[in-house]
């Protein structure tokens, strides 16, 4: 969790950047992430989720799909967000995702979510 966390907040622009090219449907960066980047990211997502499992380190009725979605929506909706935006939905400050408290939390529902 923490290799993940300060990967993607040491690389907020870049993402926040991606994320807007992905939003628009005639992006050649869409394409290109679609047909390339996104399919072996998640696939790549699935089997750790299933080499976990079977290391007894996650739970084995987890769906590999459903349990990449769920990562992936976890640890990109936070930095997807205009910080204006993120403090005016949850009345959360950007700086906050960078806190102790933010990743117990996080740690917390991940291992709820995964773990036995």
């Amino acid at each position: 969790v923490n290799i993940v966390d300060g990967c993607f907040y040491r690389h907020a622009a870049v993402i926040k950047l991606l994320t807007e090219e992905l939003a628009q449907s005639d992006s050649n960066i869409q394409l290109i992430y679609r047909e390339r980047l996104a399919s072996r990211t998640v696939d790549s997502t699935k089997k750790f989720i299933i080499k976990a499992g079977e290391q007894g380190f996650y739970r084995t009725n987890l769906s590999p799909r459903y349990a990449a979605f769920s990562f992936a929506s976890i640890a990109m909706h936070p930095i997807s967000l205009e910080p204006s935006a993120l403090k005016v939905a949850y009345d959360i400050d950007y700086s906050e995702l960078r806190s102790e408290k933010w990743l117990e939390e996080i740690t917390t529902y991940l291992e709820r979510m995964f773990t036995a």
